[in-house]
């Protein structure tokens, strides 16, 4: 999807094969997409951003299904399963003997909304956190910003935006993928509309009263989707 037109482009149809890929995120340091790859025990999958061939990096051991993952400032690949209480974090700065491997691993507790995505944000409002959308069913299901501390992997339910409940098709917001703006902000595409929204984030310390997010975007109807994007390159 280009940022400026918001027009989106093919560069590839059936990347990896057969199998499914999903928790996909954009490494800074080799520019290259990183994916995991089919059901437990899955595998890491490297992507060009170029063409959409692949790189088999090997099997990840995982045990069960991870949704959600991001590619971070430090070149670190951080993934969480469906249910957001196991995550496994990754090193893949190249040219290290960790290069593709799992660092660290752990659980959390079980978040108030579950994310199918996150991202991590430039900025001060940032911080050192990973950021997801979660929602609630019904025609006025809410939608909530879920933060990811990085340093003691809990989650927190950081803001509710009020100004899309019931404004999206379907009875329940599906914010299947979510990249950051550049700006300190939140990108987030619902695979029942089409619809994309920018998230402004709350500034630490603030009141943040009647925080907004701006719809920027309608593409098409996804079943499945997933978002990364380079945070180096400005929005448009």
């Amino acid at each position: 999807m280009d940022a400026a037109t918001n027009a989106f482009t093919t560069v590839k149809s059936n990347v990896g094969g057969s199998s499914s890929l999903d928790a996909v995120g954009l490494n800074i340091a080799d520019g290259y997409l990183y994916a995991v790859q089919g059901s437990a025990p899955s595998r890491l999958l490297r992507i060009s951003t170029a063409d959409g061939s692949t790189q088999d990096m090997g099997s990840l051991n995982l045990t069960t299904t991870y949704n959600t993952g991001v590619v971070d400032e430090s070149s670190q690949y951080w993934i969480i399963n469906t249910a957001g209480t196991s995550w496994v974090q990754i090193d893949l700065r190249p040219g290290l003997s960790t290069f593709g491997r799992t660092v660290a691993s752990g659980t959390s507790a079980t978040p108030a909304y579950a994310v199918q995505d996150w991202a991590w944000v430039p900025g001060a409002n940032g911080g050192n956190y990973l950021y997801g959308l979660g929602s609630t069913t019904g025609l006025l299901g809410g939608t909530y910003l879920m933060q990811w501390n990085r340093a003691t992997k809990t989650w927190a339910n950081t803001y509710t935006y009020l100004n899309i409940l019931g404004l999206l098709e379907g009875s329940t917001a599906n914010w299947a993928s979510v990249w950051a703006g550049q700006d300190g902000t939140l990108f987030g595409y619902d695979n029942g509309s089409g619809q994309v929204y920018n998230f402004v984030l709350p500034t630490s310390g603030a009141l943040n009263l009647n925080l907004l997010a701006a719809q920027v975007a309608t593409g098409s109807k996804a079943s499945l989707s997933d978002g990364a994007r380079c945070v180096r390159v400005l929005n448009g």
